[in-house]
């Protein structure tokens, strides 16, 4: 996910993502937080920081999908 300030066209954005072979695959709402698509050898991590230090981005970070097995529930009914 991205963030790029509103002095930063649209336009703009997209061909510094085009940069890192990633591509804005829509905005969340009514924001200007972009959902990234990068290619599978892309390192999310470094891309991320990589965006994280332009002044034009207000923040940028890796949107990990995490599995459900990595939680514990407190609800005592869950497993029902």
């Amino acid at each position: 996910m991205s963030h790029p300030s509103p002095v930063w066209s649209v336009k703009k954005f997209k061909k510094v993502l085009r940069a890192f072979g990633g591509r804005s695959r829509k905005t969340l709402g009514t924001s200007r937080i972009h959902l990234v698509d990068l290619p599978q050898q892309a390192n999310e991590k470094a891309v991320a920081r990589a965006l994280s230090k332009r002044k034009e981005v207000k923040f940028a970070e890796p949107d990990f999908l995490f599995p459900p097995t990595e939680f514990i529930s407190n609800d005592e009914f869950y497993s029902q």
